[in-house]
């Protein structure tokens, strides 16, 4: 199928002289394309010999194609003749009165429009268009600062095991209003008396008023045909003025606007707050991409912030981004370097004596710096590295609490990983300490080569790893541990040979040989040598029951079961773990063991198809239960277990319903000394346009018995709300809760909300948010999270 302009071109030149209220036509001229002509009377069909052609039709006019549909009160359709070989020549396509054009996601709404359809450019008159991308909200797989992403972590004690799908994902739009309005190639144009906008039209509560304007789709310097677009327009206006509901602001007699807020607003996120560890709080977030030649605009992303604290002072820092995000990098690497990176760097001169803790604060001049980045060089060299440092000890927990409890630990590291095929890489790192109040085992370096999972020959398989340490244990300030140092070489290598003895199980043995030796300046040299070997089993059983029940959306129902069990021992070892000289590490403490894994899994799914396809050959399945056990048993308990027989036992349970409702239990027990260690349970409703529910309870025998109740709903389109609330059952009293209240401005968001916190350490929050949203493809700024993506189409 072509490209549906040259359809369209197709659709102008096979209309024949008697069309009536509708008609399919094929052919007529050598084209093989299909349309539907709808109208109310012919007014003008002339030809001439040369093959020249003019039509117009009248009243309620529709023309529709392949991917596109024309409706008017006339249409004019001309030629000057048909090419044997390429077609009509010099296809025009006049439509008048109430034009309305749909192309894919795009809709051109106009008084006039003219189309030349070879050069795909249009001139409409009283027009007005929207283009709408799609917008993908994602967490970062990197840790970032953000509250309002570890709220979402503390919320999501069921989430993590639900099976919800959200569909339909949110749009971004931008509409255009003008007079006289010239669109190239359907998606850069031009005009006067123009209107930019994301609002509606008739009352849009913010706007972009010029006597002249041009919208550019954005480009970034030096991009592949390959690499997905950066999204966005580039929005050049003339004798301008912003307007807020309908009041002029300011004037902008001549400027360029990015369709990324972020990039053309100077102030990108206000929110005010109140704390019992801060005291009042006005934190800013700035456009700092005003400070960078254009050139750059694409390559570098700044957000300097300007925090002021009443308790505490005024704090100042930089957040930035750089590179592309590597889900547009290019399909086909060429050589280059394909970078991306992000961080932050925040300071205070601290007011305060001590923190919330009570710790006494030594020196006032507090700051902290952390940033990641990630690098592709070529098609198989991966670089990653992090620079994370801070002042003191306590400031990461004071003034950045949800990173310190729910992201990784801040490292300094630098990894370069070199992938040899689908089956071997070698990776050189290293590790270093910024900070002198952590511990950290640094790495100065570390080589190793992996063979990962590779055919050996035949049905055999090996994995083995080669791992080449330079190690040095730096205890954090003030502690008494003494350092560590060691050079250490281990090598592993083991070998599997895959097979079924029937069709019903799947066996795996594998044996293997693992080498070590320490070197170091402070004891003699050390090695040791350990075989180990292990046996796999695991089988399938499955079972098709025709059951339909259209109130609980059952379409015939499958039950799986998959039984796997697992024995590994490493049965000889020529130096106990009491005797290396050296403790480090995992690697350092291996010693003798056995085991045996006990795994059953059980699964309940209904047909679900999510396409026409898979609707018509009634595929796609949807999980409306599922169930897992898991034990360990210890031949050797003495040596390996305490004596105790039996392992933990992990049981759990998970039901789904198709309108959003999942219920989630789960419970981990010590067999052998008859106790629970946890105990989980959940109901969880989720829906995209209503909101979401949920209750858990979590509970650790002697130290932890909290219940968490709450929910966010959509009260109208205009406001929602959501309360969450945390009770521990021990203490017999709230942990803490959190309420927020939203204000949905069509173009922007005010969030209220107050954040209670009991414990160790009270505080209460009460914050102001106020959300600028993106018109249109923009990176929102890496403490958020958010980005536009995707191709114009």
């Amino acid at each position: 199928m072509l490209v549906w302009m040259l359809g369209f071109l197709a659709v102008a030149s096979l209309i024949p002289t008697t069309v009536e209220a509708q008609d399919s036509v094929r052919g007529l001229f050598g084209t093989d394309e299909d349309f539907s002509l709808f109208y109310d009377r012919l007014e003008v069909d002339i030809s001439s010999e040369n093959g020249a052609r003019s039509l117009v039709v009248l009243g309620n006019v529709l023309l529709e194609g392949e991917g596109f549909s024309l409706r008017a009160d006339a249409i004019g359709v001309f030629i000057d003749g048909v090419d044997p070989d390429s077609g009509p020549i010099h296809p025009r396509v006049l439509a008048l009165g109430e034009v309305i054009l749909n192309r894919g996601d795009q809709s051109f709404r106009a008084e006039t429009i003219f189309l030349e359809v070879d050069t795909r450019r249009m001139v409409l008159s009283d027009a007005r268009l929207r283009i709408t991308q799609e917008l993908i909200e994602r967490l970062r797989v990197l840790p970032f600062d953000d509250p309002q992403r570890s709220r979402l972590i503390a919320e999501a004690w069921v989430a993590g095991v639900s099976d919800v799908r959200v569909e339909g994902l949110p749009r971004a739009q931008i509409g255009v209003q003008a007079r006289h309005l010239r669109v190239e190639d359907f998606r850069d144009f031009e005009g006067e008396g123009i209107v930019f906008t994301t609002d509606e039209f008739f009352d849009p509560q913010w706007a972009l008023v010029a006597k002249k304007g041009k919208a550019r789709a954005r480009r970034e310097v030096d991009q592949r045909a390959d690499e997905d677009l950066p999204g966005g327009y580039l929005l050049d206006v003339e004798d301008a003025r912003l307007e807020i509901g309908g009041f002029p602001i300011f004037p902008l007699p001549s400027t360029t606007w990015d369709s990324r807020w972020g990039r053309s607003f100077p102030l990108r996120d206000v929110r005010i707050s109140n704390s019992s560890r801060f005291g009042s709080r006005l934190d800013t977030s700035w456009n700092g991409d005003f400070l960078l030649p254009a050139r750059f605009e694409d390559e570098f992303d700044l957000t300097p912030r300007i925090d002021s604290l009443s308790d505490r002072g005024t704090g100042w820092g930089l957040d930035f981004e750089l590179g592309r995000d590597p889900r547009r990098w290019a399909e086909e690497p060429d050589g280059r370097l394909e970078l991306y990176g992000y961080g932050s760097y925040w300071a205070i001169e601290d007011e305060a004596l001590t923190d919330s803790s009570g710790d006494a604060i030594d020196d006032p001049d507090r700051s902290r710096v952390r940033a990641f980045v990630h690098a592709r060089l070529g098609a198989g060299t991966l670089i990653d590295g992090e620079l994370a440092t801070s002042s003191d000890a306590g400031f990461i927990e004071e003034f950045f609490r949800a990173e310190s409890r729910a992201m990784k630990d801040p490292e300094n590291f630098l990894s370069i990983r070199q992938a040899f095929g689908a089956d071997y890489a070698a990776t050189a790192m290293t590790r270093v300490r910024m900070s002198e109040h952590l511990s950290v085992t640094e790495l100065k370096p570390e080589f190793s080569f992996r063979v990962l999972d590779a055919e050996l020959t035949g049905p055999v398989r090996w994995d083995s790893d080669l791992v080449l340490s330079n190690l040095r244990v730096l205890p954090a300030e003030g502690l008494p541990d003494p350092q560590l140092e060691t050079r250490r070489a281990d090598v592993r290598t083991e070998f599997s040979l895959p097979f079924g003895l029937s069709r019903w199980v799947r066996w795996v043995p594998r044996a293997g040989v693992r080498w070590t030796n320490w070197v170091s300046p402070d004891f003699d040299g050390e090695e040791r040598t350990q075989f180990h070997a292990g046996l796999q089993a695991a089988t399938r059983l499955s079972r098709v029951f025709d059951v339909r029940n259209k109130k609980w959306d059952v379409d015939g129902l499958r039950h799986i079961i998959d039984i796997t069990a697992g024995y590994s021992s490493i049965f000889d070892s020529s130096l106990a773990a009491s005797e290396v000289p050296i403790q480090i590490d995992d690697v350092d403490a291996i010693d003798l063991f056995d085991e045996v894994h006990l795994s059953v899994v059980q699964r309940l799914q209904t047909r679900a198809p999510r396409t026409d396809r898979e609707r018509l050959q009634r595929m796609g399945t949807r999980t409306i239960a599922e169930a897992r056990v898991e034990a360990f048993y210890y031949p050797n308990a003495r040596r390996d277990h305490g004596g105790e027989d039996w392992g933990n036992l992990l049981a759990e349970l998970v039901l789904h319903r198709a309108d959003g409702w999942s219920l989630f239990g789960e419970v981990v027990r010590d067999i052998g000394a008859g106790a629970h260690l946890e105990r989980n349970g959940g109901l969880r409703w989720i829906d995209v346009d209503s909101g979401l529910f949920e209750i858990a309870w979590r509970e650790r025998p002697d130290t932890q018995e909290t219940l968490l109740v709450g929910g966010r709903w959509n009260a109208s389109p205009r406001w929602d709300m959501g309360l969450f609330v945390e009770y521990d059952a021990i203490e017999e009293e709230p942990v803490g809760h959190w309420w927020e209240v939203g204000r949905n401005f069509r173009t922007f968001r005010m969030m209220f909300s107050l954040d209670v916190e009991r414990g160790a350490t009270d505080d209460t929050t009460f914050r102001i948010d106020i959300g600028l949203p993106e018109m249109m493809g923009a990176l929102r700024g890496s403490r958020f999270g958010s980005t536009y993506s995707g191709r114009f189409r």
